[in-house]
């Protein structure tokens, strides 16, 4: 009868052991580092979006002020998901061809936001001139916005991540508009869940695309009603 040596026993051991470890952990099993998760370099509607009764806008403004703007997003603990090196242009496709697919017809006009006058460089004034200045405020009017539908969006927030077999996507965007008479200021969030299949680059791609989809949807659905603000 063949019998197995104590060492021949001892290496199956050691190898059914490894075996197990990569077929759990294999990103422990991994020797090499791998790079991150680059998304794409354009926005893309993955899937088909209602369109509302929109009009031309003027993007002014284009924010994105995260502490870590490269990094958005992380799978599995080990590996990152990161944006282009050229986010400026990123974002602006996000809401430019965002805007564009709902129904607006948008035109990219950056210009800087407006600061508000600090305590220190207005001059002082006596009780007379606030007592004119404030008959005159009850007698006309506030002047109206800009004749077009015109706005801001500042990216608040973005993150990717993988959770247990799913991928998990939330996006916030803040919106400032104006119009004529009307204007607007809130905050778009969007959030999506879909399977993990593979952990791969174009599955989380498309996911960071419809995860910005669900904010664009309600951010389109405010705007709408701006679209006929001029008094």
């Amino acid at each position: 009868m063949f019998k197995r040596s104590a060492n021949s026993a001892r290496s199956s051991a050691l190898r059914a052991g490894l075996f197990a470890l990569a077929v759990v952990t294999p990103g422990v099993a991994l020797a090499e580092p791998q790079g991150p998760l680059v998304m794409d370099a354009t926005y893309s509607e993955r899937v088909p979006v209602a369109r509302v009764a929109g009009c031309a806008v003027t993007i002014a403004g284009l924010t994105d002020n995260r502490r870590a703007p490269q990094t958005i997003g992380i799978v599995a603990g080990f590996r990152s998901i990161e944006v282009t090196a050229d986010r400026e242009a990123w974002f602006r496709s996000i809401i430019e061809t965002g805007l564009r697919v709902r129904g607006f017809t948008p035109t990219v006009a950056l210009t800087p936001e407006p600061t508000p006058a600090l305590a220190a460089d207005v001059a002082p004034v006596d009780a007379d001139t606030v007592a004119t200045e404030a008959v005159a405020a009850e007698v006309v009017a506030p002047a109206p916005g800009p004749d077009v539908l015109t706005v801001r969006v500042r990216l608040q927030s973005v993150w990717l991540a993988s959770l247990g077999m799913n991928k998990t996507g939330s996006v916030v965007l803040h919106m400032s508009a104006a119009h004529g008479a009307q204007s607007k200021d809130g905050y778009y969030r969007g959030e999506y869940v879909s399977p993990n299949w593979a952990s791969g680059r174009g599955e989380f791609a498309e996911h960071l695309d419809r995860t910005f989809a669900e904010a664009l949807n309600a951010m389109a659905a405010d705007l709408a009603p701006l679209c006929n603000g001029v008094s």
